[in-house]
């Protein structure tokens, strides 16, 4: 799936990628007739795709939309559900929490001790990882809630107003 999608966004297809992620490929197969199974896209499947794209943008967005909705939906409904063990309802703020402490670990680590040259690489990368983790959890819990509801109401605008 993942080399579909990035062959998708390489070609400037990014609301057929997320289509894709959403419905899955056989989905967008069915409705362009274009075979996403190909190891690279043809031009005249990318012209198919991009057609595609154009005509059914407002299709892609509401799918666009209703996927994020559907996720933030499952974590309400699990949060604020009695049935559902603390565990549950915990595991995703400990793992965020954990992973922002260890992403500065890493960071103290890189300044103040010692590593050697290998481990320094490895560390290097790590961090790059770890400081990409992050970012997605700042966002997720003190960004992406707000922005999200201010891009949802800008493409319900240009949607006008269809839900």
């Amino acid at each position: 799936m993942i080399p579909i999608v990035g062959a998708l966004l390489k070609s400037g297809l990014g609301l057929v990628a997320k289509a894709v992620l959403a419905k899955g490929k056989d989905f967008v197969a069915l409705k362009t007739g274009v075979n996403l199974d190909e190891e690279t896209l043809s031009d005249e499947s990318i012209l198919k795709l991009r057609e595609f794209e154009a005509t059914h943008a407002e299709e892609l967005l509401k799918l666009q939309i209703e996927d994020t909705k559907s996720a933030r939906e499952k974590e309400v409904a699990l949060a604020t559900s009695a049935e559902t063990p603390l565990l549950n309802k915990l595991i995703a703020p400990i793992l965020a929490l954990g992973t922002i402490v260890l992403a500065f670990g890493l960071f103290y680590a890189m300044m103040f001790l010692n590593m050697g040259a290998n481990n320094e690489k490895i560390a290097l990368y790590l961090l790059g990882v770890l400081s990409s983790i992050t970012i997605q959890i700042y966002g997720y819990y003190f960004g992406s809630s707000s922005g999200s509801a201010e891009k949802n109401k800008t493409i319900t605008g240009f949607l006008g107003g269809v839900k």
